[in-house]
């Protein structure tokens, strides 16, 4: 969305990656998104730039987020790093925001800007480091010790069980590659 020719490449962005078999070989898979920490990055910088316009994140508050996943790039698999920045940004933000709201309401968060409540929520995501250990690093640690699947690895807990019976094979090429 914040990347160059926005449309078009969010419907084409997918990175690859290779999943070890049991005898020593690799099955290529596509996921979706960007495909590395440097693609995430160039995205990154037009979201802060927004931010920063609109004046609804303070910039050290932007940088912080921006090299907290830096750092975790450096050390962990970017299809399991992207699969929590995604989820952080997507999901457990709003919870963020609504708890400090509410701490805020009851007189327990005084630092907390009702007309900017993301400084606080960006800043709460990166010190969230129960969050980054279970969607990072346990999740890294089992697919490096193959006790969990590259699937397992990134799946949302949400998937429903496939029907085959009646179904016509589909044709339809991975969404991250279609136009």
């Amino acid at each position: 969305m914040w990347g160059p020719f926005s449309l078009r490449l969010l419907r084409k962005q997918c990175f690859v990656a290779f999943i070890p078999q049991g005898d020593n070989s690799f099955v290529r898979k596509e996921l979706p998104g960007p495909p590395n920490f440097e693609s995430w990055w160039s995205s990154y910088r037009v979201f802060r730039a927004v931010a920063l316009l609109l004046g609804f994140l303070d910039i050290e508050v932007a940088d912080n987020y921006g090299e907290k996943i830096r750092d975790l790039a450096r050390g962990y698999p970017w299809f399991i790093l992207y699969q929590a920045d995604v989820r952080m940004r997507s999901e457990r933000m709003e919870k963020l925001r609504r708890l400090a709201e509410q701490q805020h309401a009851s007189g327990a968060m005084s630092s907390f800007d009702v007309a900017r409540p993301w400084n606080t929520v960006f800043r709460a995501a990166v010190a969230d480091t129960e969050y980054w250990a279970e969607t990072v690093k346990e999740q890294s640690s089992l697919y490096h010790q193959r006790r969990i699947s590259a699937a397992d690895a990134v799946s949302d807990g949400t998937a429903q069980p496939i029907v085959t019976e009646g179904l016509q094979p589909s044709s339809k090429a991975p969404s991250c590659l279609s136009d």
